[in-house]
């Protein structure tokens, strides 16, 4: 894998969007990996603090809403 802003090899793959980047490009960023409602008000996470990041793609900087609509399966 190569480096998606250099072309040189890749150290590491981009947490967010999984690009490769090199040392010299690569940059840290916090990672949720879960979040879970404790008491059903307040609401917890797990963060990685250092999640690699390319520095080429950009994570939202705040939570998206999905509407999804969950359908019954028969079965």
């Amino acid at each position: 894998m190569e480096c998606w802003t250099c072309s040189e090899p890749a150290a590491a793959a981009c947490r967010f969007c999984g690009r490769g980047t090199c040392r010299q490009h690569a940059s840290v960023l916090p990672f949720v990996l879960t979040a879970w409602t404790g008491d059903g008000v307040q609401v917890h996470s797990l963060v990685v603090e250092d999640a690699i990041h390319c520095g080429g793609c950009r994570p939202h900087p705040a939570p998206v809403r999905l509407d999804l609509v969950l359908q019954e399966h028969d079965g």
